[in-house]
């Protein structure tokens, strides 16, 4: 009996190890912190622009995203940095065209504008 408390009493020290409290993420000090912290780490796509673009597609379930890009050389200082997404979609005769969209992203991740979508 004492070994099965002394068991348990391990197991229950590692666990409460495992579920200790972590450290907040420190905030992003240049662009490429900032958009490595804000795509998917799947696919390296910003899902928030994304839904922006394929909201205003004709098609939007032909939408295929091919990349997302930043310029390494913006600065966060300003609160924002510009990304641009390479994209296709089926236009209006059902052709697919290739084009990109750019667009302002916030500190927060968040899509503060679009400034060209890109048809």
């Amino acid at each position: 009996m004492k070994r099965l408390a002394a068991t348990l009493t391990i197991v229950v020290v590692i666990i409460a190890g495992c579920v200790s409290e972590s450290e907040p993420e420190a905030a992003p000090t240049n662009a490429r912190e900032l958009f490595e912290g804000c795509v998917s780490a799947w696919d390296g796509n910003h899902d928030g622009l994304e839904a922006r673009i394929r909201a205003r597609l004709n098609d939007p379930g032909s939408m295929e995203t091919h990349a997302t890009y930043y310029n390494p050389d913006d600065s966060i200082s300003d609160g924002e940095i510009a990304i641009r997404v390479d994209y296709s979609a089926a236009n209006a005769f059902g052709g697919m065209v290739r084009t990109n969209a750019w667009a302002s992203m916030g500190l927060d991740c968040e899509i503060t504008a679009v400034t060209d979508y890109g048809f």
